[in-house]
């Protein structure tokens, strides 16, 4: 019986040939849609077809008490009948009915279903003559149907009459509807009780009397009826499970005692066929299983023969490909954990064909979409077969340098019977025939482990594992070596060194190294071969006899390829200094890099000789790079510090860089407790780990590609026959320069016969100028700031360069206005001061020097005419001129100490004058002896004023000031426009050097300053004798006009007209007045003194207290030149319709307005204040109580 096409069995009683008209019917229609199969224990549900296998009923089909088993016994039963009429039902099928339903009683079956088949013949053939009571379903229900199993009875209506078709399709649906939960609910109550007959199986595995054989066929029953029941997931975690406790047994008995039942396991083995994933279920087997005669190997390729089979099933052929490779490995091991009996090389035997087998089912099974997907694995699975190829080989004496013994050929014969019969030979590619013909010649051998070769590599090179790919291509070299094929191995030796320089695998570089040296020997690549010796020579990483060996070689070839004839050399042989000379340090003399032509340079190399002998190098040469120099501000700079730069940069391409890695490492204290709170284990853990240990990809380099090449050496420096010692040496190399330039190294050369080896990058890039640059003038000041009016000093910084100064030469200093150069006394630099700046005389100073001289400057105060706001920032330009240099100008930035302000009070009729001096800079000052003068139009001197202020020495610091006020006299009063000097002494305060008394000088002019007119503003109540809050009040504003005034030409609207006209604004704090009507007005007062106007206003204080008067302004009001009459009633008018203000743009077209000067308007009231009662006498006070 085969075990996976086998469908759940239905038994069938009653009327067979009812049965039989039907039973292609309902074979058909119960798998023909999906059914929901809720399942026990809470596990999901799971989408199912339901198909079942019919046979007749019988007492010997059905399941005993003690049945384990789950396929072979029926686990439904139905009862088939087509009886027309009640007296027949009571007469025929009542009893059968009955003792069919007795005897599944009497077996604990409640899984039943009884069928009623109606037909169109019946019902014609026997028409009773009234209409019965109950038909024949009804009375079924009654006797043999309870209240809980009253659906288990179906009417089924067979017709072939079209009038009845639909009839029959409705009660097909409603049978088939009720018939598969109910099957499915047998089944779950089948398979509830035989898994819990299996889970106690299981719990006895500690007993010895259980058997893993007798408990595999159990579960494997169940796996067989989920597959059955089209659910291959399921299955496949009964094999796994299976799987998974026959490997725990086994580890078990490396710990402990093993069962009895696994003596039969480790039996002697005499069949390695490997696995065979051809059949689905494989019988041979399975009976071996059965019956406890399975070998280990025997009990594995069924296991996971079933396992691949279900995965094919699923379309995983991926899965498949993953899952062998461990199952291998694991296998292997549990047979050298058991001992298992084995002939040398029946292991690999079994691995290769089962890696084959593998192999060909993945292909026949994958589809193009899925060979991504798998060929991840069967990469691994190449390689392990080839390598099992080739222990075999070895064991066989098939390899290129073996000749096979007798012992061996019997080996080959023993290994061939164990791996099957001869009627699995039949496929000429299959694994078996493929092995056999590999055992079968050295020519069929080596075809066949180059042919595994060439896939595992491709496979692995197809998903990106190069170094996979690298080391069977190093495996295969050595294959060649001995095939004595050089050439090929060369290839393949070649390559992976490449990858392994490229990712820093020192040792596998060494010994790869070494293969492909002993390979180009035999080949006679003498260059290349030459190369390795060096690099070989000095690797550490060797033992002292190779590297000698190699050192030897590297003296000898080169000698040889010295001595060939120039014809049939070829190009010259260049490699790398490193590392077989460590380039360590470079000096250069003169160290600062500044030589004139004519001048020896002198460099001095150290390098490390990794070479364990004394070796003679023919010449040593330095190259350098010339570039022509220019004469600016940046070419020392330059040539210090951008040639360092460059070669840092460039040296940057030859080093691993690993940014990428943390800069620090991260830990944190781990503590794991046990059950009953003792400590199981403790430590620190690295939390950033991941950063550290990532895996590299291995088709990205983790260093750059080094990419250089020899330069030009026209222009260098040489030593000849230069001996290196091993270990540390100093070699000095010396050249004059001729021509004038920048002259940089860049490499370095070394000749040991024809080999060359190449410094690619001196770092650091070391150069010397060579130039006739004039010599360089600048000035810097020595404190930052510089003030203005204090002495500070300046330094005078020379750089000779080229230029060699004689003595009598001079700089010649010309100061700007207002800036003075003060006299230092000096032993070697002489300074002259005169008018117009100084004369500094200089010493002999030699080439390539520097000198600085201090100097000592004053710049005076600048002189603010009318300034009100100085500039706090002055610049000055200080100009050199020297014999050998155009002229040089220097600008300075020099700073206020203090600033000085003055303005202009007005009392009445009186006028003073305030000057305010402000302190802005961190030095403190002295002031004494001010003094103010002034000078009015037509005077020709100056006449000085008194002042009201004390004559006392004062102090100015930072963010101080100091005041001076003086009244001006009549004169001054009486004078139109007046000139004004004010003079003041300072000195620093804490200066000790400089105690000298300077003035500062301040002047300014007074223009239309007398007192013009007087504003007085009253605010009066209207009806009541006190101002109270929100009452309007009368605010009387009274202009007196104190002096006579003329009126300009263009104020006069006419010639007779001897009148002003004067605009008034009025403006409060809208929180304090309410100003009621209009706010502002035009009168006329004539230009006669002691004239006088009033002007009444309404406004209304807002809240009580004392409040300020509302500000007056009054400014002058030009009329156009239309016209105008009765002046002040039409003034008060256009008032209304004025626009423009006092800082609006005059025109001669129509009305604006002019303000009067600084100190022509005096408010006498502006300080006033009125006193606003509240409205009512009623107020509320708030008090809060702690």
């Amino acid at each position: 019986m085969d075990m996976v096409d086998c469908k759940p069995i239905v038994t069938c009683h009653g009327d067979q040939e009812v049965f039989s008209s039907v039973r292609g019917e309902l074979t058909e229609r119960l798998p023909r849609d999906s059914v929901e199969w809720r399942r026990s224990y809470g596990r999901p549900p799971k989408t199912v077809q339901v198909e079942a296998s019919f046979i007749t009923f019988s007492q010997d089909v059905l399941p005993k008490e003690k049945d384990r088993t789950l396929l072979r016994q029926p686990f439904f039963h139905i009862y088939w009948t087509d009886c027309p009429d009640a007296e027949t039902y009571r007469a025929e099928v009542k009893d059968d009915i009955g003792a069919w339903l007795q005897v599944l009683k009497q077996l604990n079956i409640p899984d039943w279903f009884i069928i009623v088949v109606e037909t169109d013949k019946i019902k014609k053939g026997n028409k009773p003559k009234l209409l019965p009571r109950t038909s024949v379903i009804d009375k079924i229900r009654s006797d043999f149907c309870s209240k809980q199993s009253s659906d288990r009875c179906a009417v089924l209506f067979e017709s072939n009459s079209p009038p009845s078709a639909q009839r029959s399709v409705d009660s097909w649906q409603m049978l088939i509807a009720k018939l598969r939960p109910l099957m499915l609910s047998a089944l779950n109550r089948n398979l509830s009780r035989y898994e819990e007959m299996m889970r106690s199986q299981r719990e006895k595995r500690t007993d010895p009397r259980w058997n893993f054989s007798d408990y595999f066929m159990l579960q494997e029953e169940l796996a067989f009826v989920f597959e059955m029941l089209k659910l291959p997931e399921e299955s496949l975690v009964q094999y796994d499970e299976l799987d998974a406790l026959f490997s725990q047994f086994v580890i078990n008995t490396q710990a402990g005692e093993s069962p009895r039942w696994l003596a039969s396991f480790t039996s002697e083995c005499n069949c390695w066929d490997g696995l065979n994933l051809s059949q689905a279920v494989n019988q041979e087997k399975r009976q071996l299983v059965r019956k406890g005669k399975a070998t280990l190997l025997d009990l594995r390729n069924y296991l996971f023969s079933r396992q691949c089979a279900l995965l094919f099933e699923l379309q995983r052929p991926w899965e498949v490909a993953q899952r062998s490779l461990p199952f291998m490995h694991n296998t292997v091991h549990e047979l050298q954990i058991l001992e298992l009996p084995l002939p040398i090389g029946s292991v690999a035997c079994w691995v290769f064909l089962s890696c084959l087998e593998v192999l060909q089912m993945c292909e026949r099974y994958g589809t193009s979409s899925q060979v991504d997907a798998y060929t991840h694995y069967t990469a691994s699975l190449w390689a392990y077969a080839r390598e099992k190829l080739h222990e075999l080989g070895l064991l066989c004496g098939l390899l290129p340098d073996m000749t096979p013994s007798s012992e061996q050929l019997n080996l080959v014969v023993d290994l061939l019977s164990g791996m099957g019969k001869l009627e699995s030979q039949a496929q000429e590619d299959s694994p078996n025939q493929k092995l056999r013909e590999a055992l079968s010649s050295q020519e069929s051998f080596q075809k066949h482990y180059l042919e595994l070769s060439e896939l595992a590599m491709g496979t692995y090179k197809h998903i990106g594992r190069l170094r996979c790919a690298k080391r069977i291509g190093k495996e295969l070299a050595a294959f060649y070596m001995k095939k004595k094929e050089p050439q090929k191995a060369e290839i393949f030796l070649s390559d992976a060194l490449k990858t392994f320089v490229e990712e820093g695998w020192d040792m596998l570089v060494t010994y790869t190294r070494k293969e492909l040296a002993l390979c180009q020997k035999e080949v006679t690549n003498s260059i290349k071969y030459l190369k390795n010796c060096a690099l070989l020579a000095s690797d550490s990483l060797l033992s002292i006899q190779d590297r000698n060996h190699f050192c030897d070689e590297l003296i000898q070839v080169s000698k040889q390829l010295s001595e060939e004839p120039e014809g049939d050399k070829g190009e010259e042989i260049l490699m790398k200094m490193d590392p077989v000379f460590k380039f360590k340090d470079i000096e250069m003399k003169p160290a600062n890099g500044k030589v004139i032509i004519g001048q020896e340079v002198t460099l001095t190399v150290t390098l490390e000789s990794n070479l364990t002998k004394e070796i003679t190098c023919n010449k040593m040469c330095i190259s350098f790079s010339h570039s022509s120099c220019e004469y600016d501000s940046q070419s020392e700079d330059r040539v210090s510090h951008d040639s360092v730069d460059q070669s840092q940069t460039s040296s940057q391409q030859y080093e691993y860089s690993n940014s990428k890695f943390p800069s620090s490492l991260e830990f944190r204290y781990e503590c794991d407790y046990q059950a009953d709170k003792t400590v199981q284990w403790s430590g620190v853990v690295c939390k950033n780990i991941n950063m550290l240990l990532q895996r590299q990809d291995s088709t990205s380099s983790l260093r750059r590609v080094e990419v250089w090449q020899k330069e030009d050496f026209s222009l260098a420096c040489s030593v000849q026959n230069a001996v290196l010692q091993p270990g540390k040496n100093v070699i000095v190399f010396q050249t004059e320069v001729t021509e004038r330039g920048i002259y940089t190294v860049n490499q370095m050369c070394a000749e040991v016969n024809d080999l060359q080896f190449l410094h690619p990058r001196i770092v650091p890039a070391l150069s010397h100028e060579v130039t006739t640059q004039e010599p360089v003038i600048s000035i810097t000041p020595l404190q930052e700031p510089l003030y203005i009016g204090v002495p500070q000093w300046l330094s005078v910084h020379l750089s000779t360069n080229c230029f060699i100064v004689k003595s009598g030469n001079s700089i010649n200093m010309k100061a700007p206005d207002g800036m003075s150069i003060l006299e230092v006394s000096g032993d070697v630099f002489k300074l002259h001061p005169h008018e117009n700046g100084a004369i500094l005389d200089l010493p002999e100073i030699d080439a390539n020097s520097e000198a600085d001289v201090e100097i000592k400057v004053l710049t005076e105060v600048p002189c603010h005419v009318e300034a009100e706001n100085e500039e706090l920032l002055v610049r000055k330009e200080l100009q050199l001129a020297c014999p050998w240099a155009d002229q040089v100008c220097c600008t300075l930035n020099f700073t206020l100490p203090f600033t000085v302000k003055h303005k202009l009070h007005t009392a009445g009729e009186r006028k003073f004058i305030h000057v305010q001096i402000n302190g802005t800079s961190d030095l403190d000052f002295a002031l004494r002896d001010p003094c103010l003068r002034f000078k009015s139009l037509g005077d020709e001197s100056y006449s000085e004023v008194s002042g009201i202020h004390s004559n006392a020495e004062m102090q100015l610091a930072k963010n101080l000031t100091a005041s001076y006020v003086w009244l001006m006299n009549n004169k001054m009063l009486n004078a139109e426009s007046i000139d004004v000097d004010f003079t003041v002494n300072y000195k620093p305060v804490n200066d000790k050097i400089d105690d000298t008394w300077h003035e500062c000088k301040h002047s300014f002019t007074l223009e239309n300053f007398q007192t013009q007119y007087k504003v007085t503003a009253q605010v009066q109540p209207q009806s009541t004798d006190f101002c109270k809050a929100g009452t309007l009040c009368n605010l009387n504003i009274h202009v007196d006009q104190l002096h006579e005034s003329k009126s300009d030409d263009e104020e006069n609207v006419n010639g007779n007209d001897t009148s002003t006209s004067i605009l008034y604004e009025v403006t409060a704090n809208s929180n304090l007045w309410a100003l009621c009507g209009k706010s502002s007005g035009v009168f006329s007062l004539n230009t006669e003194a002691k004239s006088s106007h009033t002007v009444t206003l309404e406004v209304m204080p807002l809240i009580a207290g004392f409040l300020p008067i509302p500000s007056v302004k009054l400014s002058k009001y030009l009329a156009s030149k239309l016209n105008t009459s009765n002046a002040e009633q039409q003034n008060d008018e256009k008032c209304e319709s004025i626009t423009c203000t006092t800082s609006d743009i005059c025109t001669d077209e129509g009305p604006h307005l002019q303000p009067f000067s600084s100190g022509q308007v005096y408010i006498q009231s502006q300080v006033n204040q009125v006193h606003v009662i509240p409205d009512t006498n009623t107020s509320t006070l708030e008090v809060s109580v702690p």
